[in-house]
C-alpha cells in the first residue's frame, strides 16, 4: 500500500546540507552510513556534492525516478517544493519541516496550501512537523533520530516526533524490537488510521503499538480496530486526556461522560489494549510479540520464594486473572516429586534450593494441567541457583508450548545472563511481578473482548428537528414527541400555561414540574412537586414552583408546569443517557438514577450503536446490578439500544437524560427527559 514511503528504491532528501549538526546533514548521514541499499539523491540548490553523493539544484533535474521525497526546507519555502514533488511523479512524501498549523495563523494557512497540493498530485504525505520514519528491515533510517533500532514485530505511529525517540531508547533497553517506525506528526496527509490500514497487512508487523494526542475520526478508528484486532493487538498510549479545560456541561450523562472515559469505552469495545505509562507501553508490547494468548484467565505461578509467590498472587487480584485450581493428578505428581517442604498447590514454592531440573519438573506438570492457562514462573537468585539453565529450559518450554509462559527474573547482576537467554529466545521476562501479571491480563482482556463484543452495525437516519430550538433545551413536551417515535415508554406531559388549566385535567393524581429551557435540573430547583390530588392542591403546587423558579433564576424562562399522570405501582429508578464526543460520537450511559447518579457515579458507557446483547452487558457493568437485576431488564436493554439509534439518528442532539426511569418486575416508564442541542 505504502511501500514507497517504507521500502523505497530511491529517494531523494530536499534541503540535504553540507553542515554537520543540522537537519539536513543529519538525515542524510543516517541515510547513507545506517546501510541503505537504494539511490539516494541529495538536493540543495548551493551544493555539488555532500558525503560523497552528487547534489541537485531540484528533484526535476534527477533523471532517475524517485519513490520518496523528504522535504526539510524552512516551511515558506515548502509548498514550492512539493510542487516540484507532484510534476516529478513522487507518490511518498515525508515532510520533517516544522512551522505549519502547530504555529497559528499563518502556519495553518500553509498547512492548507500542503493539503491541496498533495490532493492535487496524489501525493501519500507523512507529516508535517515529523520526525520521520525508520525501517529497520531494510537499514532505512529516514528520520533524525541516532541509530538503527533492533529489527523486530512492533510497528510504531508516534504522534510526537519526541516521544518517539524517547520510545526507542526505552526499547533499546528492553531489547524490543520494530518493524516500523512512523512519526505523524501534523496528519495534513496520512492519519494513524490510513498507517494502521498498512501496518495491519505488513507481514513485519505483529504488534501495533501507538502514541496519540488526537485521533482523526473515532468511529472509524474503532471500525477498523475491531477488524485488526482479530489478528494483531493494538496497544494505544493516549495523552490529552483530562477534563481540564473542557466546558461546562448541564446534563448528568455530560458531567461523568469526560473525554478519558469516551476513550476508555471506544478502546473497549473494538479491542484496543490502553496503556497508561510508557512502561505499560513497552511490557504489553513485549509480551504481546513474543508470547501466544492464553485460552483463559487460569494463571499457575512457580517460584523458588515465597514471598514473591505471594505478591504475584496478590497482584491477580486487582486482574481478570485468577488462580488456576490443579486436577488431583497434578498435585499428587508434584506431591511425589518435590521436597516434603515445597508447596504443591498454586502458587507451587518449589523452594529456595532449586535447581533448573526442578523448575522443569514443576513447568511440565502444570503445563500439561488442562485447568491452566498460562504460567508466570519466578526466579530468585539465591546461592545454588542455576540461571543460566533454568532460562535455557524456560525457553525450550516456551517454544512448545501454546500456553504462554511469563518469567520474572527478580535481581540484579546475578540474574543479567538469564535474562539475556530469556531475550534470545524470546521470552517474555519482567524484573517484578506487578508488571509480569499486569502484562498477562490485558493479553487475557485482548483474547476475550474480541469473543464478548461485536461492533453493533446502524446506519444514522439524519433526522431533523422540526420544531423551535432557539435555546439549548428541547422543550420536554417536544422531547417526549420524539420519545414517542421509538416507542418509548414515556409519560406523556401536559402543559399547563397557567392555573385555570387544572381543571380540564381528567387523570389524578399528577406530578408538576416546571416547563422551561433554562432549568435543566428541576428537583435542584424546586420544581417539581408530586402526588397532587385535586385542582385546588396542584394550585397551590404551581404558585410553589414559580417562585422556586423565580428565586434560583429569575430571568429563566417559565411557560407554566408539566403535568404528567403518577406512575402506578413501586419500581427502582434507574437512568439512560446520551452525551456526543466529538470524535467517536454517542456516548451512551446506564446506572442508577434519580438524584444519587452523581453521587455514587455507579454507571456504565458504551458507545452507539448498541445491540440488545450490548445493553446486558453494559447493565451488568454496574456494581449495584444484583439490586436491579429483579426488574424488567429486557425493557431496560430496549430503552438503551433505542436511545443509541435516536442518537445517530438525530446529530444535533448533543446531551439527553433519561431520569429517572421507573422500572418495575414488569414494565416501565420514563419519567423525565431532557434533551440539549
Amino acid at each position: 500500500m505504502f511501500d514507497h514511503i517504507f521500502k523505497p528504491k530511491s529517494i531523494a532528501l530536499i534541503g540535504a546540507s553540507r553542515s554537520p549538526g543540522s537537519l539536513g546533514h543529519d538525515v542524510l548521514e543516517n541515510i547513507k552510513k545506517l546501510g541503505f541499499k537504494g539511490k539516494i539523491y541529495p538536493v540543495n540548490l548551493k551544493a555539488n556534492q555532500i558525503l560523497g553523493l552528487t547534489c541537485y539544484p531540484s528533484v526535476l533535474n534527477i533523471k532517475g525516478n524517485v519513490d520518496l521525497a523528504i522535504i526539510m526546507v524552512p516551511a515558506n519555502f515548502v509548498a514550492n517544493v512539493l510542487e516540484e514533488c507532484g510534476k516529478k511523479k513522487i507518490k511518498g512524501v515525508i515532510i520533517i519541516s516544522a512551522g505549519f498549523k502547530e504555529t497559528g495563523e499563518a502556519g495553518a494557512a500553509r498547512e492548507e496550501q500542503v493539503k491541496a497540493i498533495i490532493k492535487k498530485y496524489k501525493i501519500d504525505l507523512i507529516g508535517p512537523n515529523c520526525l520521520g520514519i525508520i525501517n529497520p528491515h531494510i537499514n532505512l533510517n529516514a528520520s533524525f533520530a541516532d541509530g538503527m533500532p533492533e529489527k523486530g514485530k512492533v510497528g510504531l505511529i508516534s504522534q510526537s516526533g519526541a516521544m518517539a525517540v524517547a520510545i526507542m531508547d526505552w526499547a533499546y533497553q528492553s531489547k524490543i524490537g520494530f518493524s516500523k517506525i512512523i512519526s505523524i506528526g501534523n496528519k495534513a496527509g496520512l492519519s494513524e488510521i490510513d498507517l494502521m490500514k498498512y501496518l495491519a497487512q505488513d507481514p513485519e508487523t505483529k504488534v501495533i503499538m501507538m502514541y496519540l494526542e488526537s485521533i482523526t475520526d473515532g468511529q472509524a478508528f474503532m471500525k477498523l480496530s475491531d477488524k485488526i484486532t482479530n489478528t494483531k493487538p493494538i496497544i494505544v498510549l493516549k495523552s490529552g486526556t483530562s477534563s481540564a479545560g473542557v466546558a461546562a456541561i448541564s446534563s448528568h450523562t455530560g458531567s461523568l461522560a469526560g473525554s478519558d472515559r469516551v476513550i476508555k469505552t471506544a478502546f473497549k469495545q473494538c479491542g484496543v489494549i490502553r496503556a497508561k505509562t510508557v512502561e505499560d507501553l513497552f511490557d504489553f508490547a513485549k509480551a504481546f510479540s513474543l508470547a501466544p494468548l492464553p485460552r483463559g484467565n487460569r494463571v499457575a505461578i512457580i517460584t523458588n520464594a515465597g514471598g514473591p509467590g505471594i505478591m504475584a498472587t496478590d497482584a491477580l487480584s486487582d486482574t481478570h486473572l485468577v488462580l488456576a485450581k490443579f486436577t488431583n493428578e497434578t498435585n499428587a505428581y508434584l506431591h511425589r516429586h518435590l521436597p516434603k517442604s515445597a508447596s504443591v498447590h498454586n502458587p507451587v514454592d518449589i523452594i529456595g534450593d532449586a535447581l533448573a531440573d526442578r523448575y522443569q519438573l514443576a513447568l511440565e506438570a502444570v503445563l500439561s494441567d488442562k485447568n491452566v492457562d498460562a504460567v508466570i514462573t519466578i526466579l530468585t537468585p539465591q546461592t545454588m541457583t542455576q540461571e543460566d539453565e533454568t532460562a535455557y529450559l524456560a525457553s525450550k518450554l516456551a517454544k512448545k508450548s501454546r500456553k504462554p509462559i511469563i518469567a520474572v527474573f527478580m535481581g540484579g547482576e546475578d540474574v543479567n545472563s538469564g535474562r539475556l537467554i530469556l531475550q534470545k529466545f524470546g521470552v517474555p521476562n519482567f524484573d517484578y511481578c506487578e508488571r509480569a501479571v499486569r502484562s498477562l491480563d490485558k493479553m487475557y482482556f485482548a483474547k476475550k473482548i474480541k469473543t464478548d463484543i461485536i461492533l453493533a452495525k446502524y446506519q444514522g437516519k439524519n433526522k431533523k428537528l422540526n420544531f423551535s430550538t432557539r435555546k439549548c433545551q428541547i422543550r420536554t413536551v417536544e422531547a417526549e414527541k420524539i420519545l414517542q417515535e421509538y416507542d418509548l415508554p414515556v409519560l406523556k406531559s401536559t402543559l399547563i400555561p397557567d392555573k385555570a388549566h387544572f381543571k380540564k385535567i381528567n387523570y389524578w393524581p399528577v406530578a408538576l414540574k416546571i416547563a422551561s429551557r433554562d432549568i435543566i435540573h428541576k428537583k435542584a430547583a424546586g420544581a417539581v412537586v408530586v402526588n397532587n390530588h385535586t385542582p385546588f392542591q396542584a394550585e397551590k403546587s404551581f404558585d410553589l414552583i414559580v417562585k422556586n423558579v423565580k428565586k434560583s433564576n429569575p430571568q429563566g424562562e417559565i411557560e407554566g408546569v408539566l403535568a404528567q399522570p403518577m406512575a402506578k405501582g413501586k419500581g427502582m429508578e434507574v437512568v439512560v443517557g446520551m452525551k456526543r464526543d466529538v470524535n467517536f460520537g454517542p456516548t451512551i450511559m446506564f446506572g442508577l438514577g434519580g438524584s444519587f447518579v452523581e453521587v455514587f457515579k455507579d454507571v456504565s458507557f458504551r458507545l452507539a450503536p448498541l445491540t440488545k446483547k450490548d445493553a446486558l452487558k453494559q447493565m451488568a457493568e454496574i456494581k449495584s446490578f444484583r439490586v436491579i437485576e429483579e426488574y424488567d431488564i429486557d425493557l431496560l436493554a430496549e430503552i438503551i439500544v433505542k436511545i443509541s439509534h435516536l442518537s445517530l439518528d438525530y446529530p444535533q442532539i448533543r446531551e439527553l437524560d433519561l431520569n429517572p426511569i421507573i422500572i418495575q418486575k414488569k414494565g416501565g416508564h420514563i419519567i423525565d427527559v431532557r434533551m440539549l442541542i
